[in-house]
């Protein structure tokens, strides 16, 4: 077992529900940069604040769900400077 093997084990994580939280960041990583570009073209729209203040929120929502505290903490960490 490699290192990250090693520590998915030490965390009691399942590795299939981690690989699709994984998946799931990387499908939506294309909506937060067209929002953040968004943010940087007009800064006072609240919109593009909103879409990604949800998709964090519902990151932590699933983090939480797979046991996963490094990304429920940071999905909350993202989520408190958005709100």
């Amino acid at each position: 077992m490699g290192i990250l093997d090693d520590w998915v084990t030490e965390q009691g994580l399942d590795r299939e529900v981690l690989h699709d939280y994984l998946d799931t960041i990387s499908d939506n990583a294309h909506v937060v940069e067209q929002k953040i570009a968004q943010l940087r073209e007009n800064p006072h729209d609240p919109k593009p604040v909103q879409v990604l203040f949800r998709l964090f929120h519902n990151l932590k929502g699933d983090a939480r769900m797979c046991r996963f505290q490094l990304g429920d903490e940071l999905a909350h960490q993202l989520e408190s400077i958005l709100g």
